[in-house]
């Protein structure tokens, strides 16, 4: 059924009008768009209110939609129904360009990694506490704003740069995958693969290639490697080669959102070189205990280790 046609069944239907075959098409165009039908039922209630104090002329405004869709111009009866055509295919036109032009944002909580895929394909991964705000259809730039942590998979255009704005960063690209991390006590970028170009107030704009980052220092970008599980968080993999086991413990406080206290810290920590995917803090503790002859406790989201026994000590 063309656009046009159910929208004259849909504005005939709203003011009850509608023969009984006519009816049996709109429920049916009904049972397959309940949401839009939904909408557009809300809408033509406001219209219908608004219509008392806003008084408009029906002949003229069907006359300009009727224009634009090429419909063949003849003498007619305005029926109650043409006025509510009009309205409906007005109320269409602006629905549309408000639902397109209109602002989404995503966000998370503590403990939550989300997913969002935008219209052209790519996918923005976002941290915990962390949000983005993006139009649903753009028309030139692919603007971003991100708040705290994302990892970015751009899917390539050319014509249509992918930019992030991030307070006093801004990352542009073509097609890549990178991450942003933009938090009161750091601000980094950091490259996957491709190639971006961060800009930073008042300074040159910078390149980045893969396995490249940059980090912000009171104000001043400087050029970093990557940090080891810097993206843990998004793969759920923690990779630790030859490590501290201070360091090993630090880095699960972050990952898991805990407090490790040690009760009687060895005079030389021990290292680890090892993968864990997709593992319980509980299952690392395990491993650790085999390896090391870890002795822990666990009490609500505190972990103390009683003994530790370091072999290369």
């Amino acid at each position: 059924m063309e656009l046009k046609d159910i929208n004259i069944l849909l504005a005939k239907h709203f003011v009850n009008e509608t023969s009984p075959a006519e009816e049996i098409e709109v429920q049916a165009w009904i049972i397959q768009n309940k949401e839009e039908y939904l909408r557009l039922r809300i809408a033509w209630a406001d219209v219908n209110t608004t219509a008392l104090e806003h008084p408009y002329d029906p002949s003229n405004a069907w006359d300009t939609i009727s224009n634009k869709l090429h419909l063949e111009k003849k003498p007619i009866y305005l029926h109650n129904w043409s006025i509510a055509a009009a309205a409906i295919l007005i109320m269409s036109f602006c629905g549309f360009w408000y639902y397109f032009l209109n602002t989404v944002t995503a966000q998370t909580l503590t403990g939550e990694v989300k997913h969002v895929q935008l219209y052209d394909g790519s996918i923005v991964t976002l941290n915990e506490n962390s949000s983005i705000a993006y139009k649903r259809r753009y028309f030139g730039k692919r603007e971003i704003n991100l708040k705290g942590e994302g990892f970015f998979e751009v899917k390539r255009d050319e014509e249509h740069p992918f930019v992030v704005d991030s307070d006093s960063l801004k990352v542009t690209v073509l097609g890549t995958s990178f991450y942003i991390k933009n938090s009161e006590k750091h601000k980094n970028v950091t490259v996957i693969t491709g190639k971006v170009q961060v800009e930073v107030e008042h300074k040159s704009p910078l390149i980045l290639l893969p396995g490249q980052a940059v980090e912000l220092e009171n104000g001043v970008p400087i050029r970093k490697e990557i940090m080891a599980n810097q993206l843990a968080w998004k793969t759920n993999t923690l990779i630790f080669n030859n490590m501290s086991l201070q360091q090993v413990f630090e880095t699960l406080q972050k990952h898991y959102n805990i407090q490790i206290r040690i009760t009687n810290p060895p005079k030389k920590w021990c290292t680890l070189t090892s993968e864990f995917k997709d593992l319980t803090i509980e299952q690392v503790l395990k491993e650790l205990e085999l390896l090391f002859g870890l002795k822990y406790s666990i009490v609500d989201n505190e972990i103390f280790i009683t003994a530790l026994n370091c072999k290369n000590e």
